[in-house]
């Protein structure tokens, strides 16, 4: 009989976390019966799941077209019912849980159970959230607690692990393993033809993300116009959808971009858009993964990525140009990408997909 095995998540919409988790469990279902329980209701990877995969959602809701007094409500209740709702989703269902993402989902899953082994899965530097002064005690004390009941845990990189344990502590065993990526599906996926062809009078840069906050895309419009004003010519695509939407559809308007600054909404499939771009951006101010930044590696294209640690293990890629997490270091990076006419380095990106299924499998069967 299959180990039963839960992976706990916000959500499924499309990104370099949530993807990730969608080609690890496609290729752990041959092992084991597996299920993924999400906080939000919905997303577009549920159809790229293999149809062994079980999905359980907790709330009715859609992530990326909830208010935010909805998310509020919904974290508050999460909170407040946290072990009500865990013996409902989890208890005694599963014979491993999980947490495939920092945040919600690692909280529900570390309700005491002796009969299950709980693993964290730590992606994202942490050090980016950190308090100050007393909430910073307090808050470090819980998520140490939070942490200490896992049986193990789980870093996508030496960076996350080092960041991690600055401000925290818990004693249980850590492994680091980077995410598994499936390369064939980015390649094939490449080769489509492209619903909207992206211009080429002009070089053209191309962004694919959730549309938050955290995403730097409010940024990137004002120092594209600053761009645009010093005589530095360039469109800049988006895929992606969110939250953010109206807000940055206005942005570009005030700032009479509309036919530079492209927001080209969701593409199920953005590889070939990838594939088409000139050069690829990444002006996150936190990433968990930067999946964006290893498939457009892997489709040899050159990046402008802010210097995020997580990030830092792509920084040998000679197609690479990290900045500073600020506005001045960001134009500075696309105004040299803007006038660079080096050919671009041909690199084949190694990829060891048995290495890491071996590793999480040990760690699962042990």
């Amino acid at each position: 009989m299959k180990k039963r095995i839960v992976f706990g998540i916000t959500s499924l919409d499309y990104g370099g976390i949530e993807m990730s988790l969608v080609d690890l469990v496609n290729k752990l279902v041959n092992y084991y019966d597996i299920t993924i329980l999400t906080l939000y209701n919905g997303g577009d990877l549920i159809s790229k799941l293999k149809k062994q995969v079980k999905i359980v959602s907790i709330y009715k809701h859609k992530y990326l077209t909830s208010t935010n007094d909805q998310r509020r409500k919904i974290s508050l209740k999460l909170m407040i019912a946290c072990r009500t709702i865990y013996l409902k989703y989890l208890k005694n269902k599963y014979d491993i849980e999980i947490a495939f993402m920092e945040g919600p989902m690692t909280m529900l899953m570390s309700s005491e159970n002796n009969n299950v082994k709980k693993i964290a899965w730590v992606h994202t530097n942490i050090s980016k959230y950190n308090e100050k002064g007393i909430k910073k005690h307090l808050k470090n004390g819980k998520t140490n607690k939070i942490y200490s009941s896992y049986d193990k845990i789980i870093f996508s990189g030496e960076l996350v692990k080092e960041k991690f344990n600055k401000y925290y502590y818990p004693n249980i065993p850590q492994y680091v393993i980077p995410n598994y990526i499936d390369v064939s599906r980015i390649i094939m996926g490449s080769k489509v033809k492209l619903e909207v062809e992206l211009k080429k009078d002009l070089k053209n840069f191309l962004i694919v993300t959730k549309l938050e906050k955290t995403k730097g895309i409010e940024r990137l419009i004002i120092i594209h116009k600053r761009l645009l004003v010093d005589g530095y010519k360039h469109r800049i695509y988006v895929i992606g959808e969110g939250p953010q939407y109206n807000i940055l559809s206005k942005n570009i308007k005030k700032l009479g971009v509309e036919e530079t600054f492209i927001l080209l909404g969701k593409k199920d499939n953005p590889y070939p858009y990838i594939k088409c771009a000139n050069n690829i951006i990444l002006a996150s101010n936190n990433e968990g993964y930067g999946l964006s930044v290893l498939e457009s590696m892997i489709l040899k294209k050159p990046i402008l990525s802010t210097s995020l640690s997580v990030v830092e293990k792509y920084k040998d890629y000679p197609n690479i140009i990290l900045v500073k997490d600020d506005e001045q270091n960001i134009y500075t990076g696309l105004k040299y990408m803007i006038n660079n006419k080096k050919r671009v380095q041909k690199v084949n990106i190694k990829v060891d997909n048995k290495k890491v299924i071996d590793e999480i499998r040990e760690i699962i069967n042990n």
